[in-house]
């Protein structure tokens, strides 16, 4: 028979384990949420910059966002965000104008958006475009 020290001992070992489980499943749906919200941020400002882009081209989505990239209009800031959207639709297509603006040379620190295409989110999104990317799967969606 068990003492009453070794029958609280047990106890307060399963009431860690619940509160260890209850943590981690806790914890995993936190992270889950926070992952929706960034994907549908994300999402949702690619869509935005789409559609910028389409009150000045015509044509689908992609084909706008590279017709402002090779375009003469527009700020540095504005092609970085194209840059950073068409890195998150992932669409290989836009490969040939992205890797015409990478030359690799890093910008001067701190990168200034407004004054250089920047070449690190040059090779971002050339690597959005070639590998997985979750955003390219769910953008249009939301």
């Amino acid at each position: 028979m068990k003492s009453h020290d070794e029958s609280k001992t047990q106890s307060q070992s399963l009431n860690w384990k619940k509160i260890l489980k209850y943590g981690v499943i806790i914890g995993f749906a936190g992270l889950l949420i926070l992952f929706i919200i960034a994907l549908h941020w994300t999402s949702s400002d690619v869509r935005a910059t789409c559609k910028r882009a389409q009150q000045q081209f015509d044509g689908d989505p992609l084909e706008t966002l590279v017709a402002y990239l090779e375009s003469d209009s527009g700020s540095f800031k504005e092609k970085n965000h194209v840059i950073w959207a068409l890195g998150g639709i992932g669409d290989k297509r836009a490969l040939p104008a992205l890797q015409k603006l990478y030359t690799g040379t890093p910008c001067p620190k701190p990168c200034d958006s407004s004054k250089y295409i920047c070449q690190y989110g040059l090779e971002k999104a050339i690597r959005g475009c070639k590998g997985f990317n979750v955003v390219r799967y769910v953008w249009h969606w939301i």
